[in-house]
């Protein structure tokens, strides 16, 4: 299944990009912004697939608080095995 949002998560940067299925760029901004723009910005509906990428040296609350809000907002992670790799935080999913 491909996803509809890819959020990546800019350690170094603390910041994300989100980038839309069929699109070529992605928008970077705050970690705390990705939700209000996938809802607000995008009209993202709900039920909608998402994934993650982490680049090195995660800040583990924002990623958490990114993937709650995911998941409050009604948005789904897309199915299937994810492997945590040394980049990622090491919570489960």
């Amino acid at each position: 299944m491909n996803a509809d949002a890819l959020v990546t998560f800019n350690g170094p940067k603390n910041t994300c990009e989100v980038a839309l299925r069929g699109s070529v760029s992605a928008q970077a901004m705050p970690s705390g912004e990705v939700v209000p723009y996938l809802v607000d910005e995008v009209k993202l509906p709900k039920g909608a697939l998402f994934d993650i990428v982490t680049i090195p040296n995660v800040n583990v609350a924002e990623y958490e608080q990114v993937m709650a809000a995911l998941k409050a907002a009604g948005y789904k992670r897309v199915p299937g095995i994810h492997v945590g790799f040394l980049t990622e935080p090491g919570h489960d999913r």
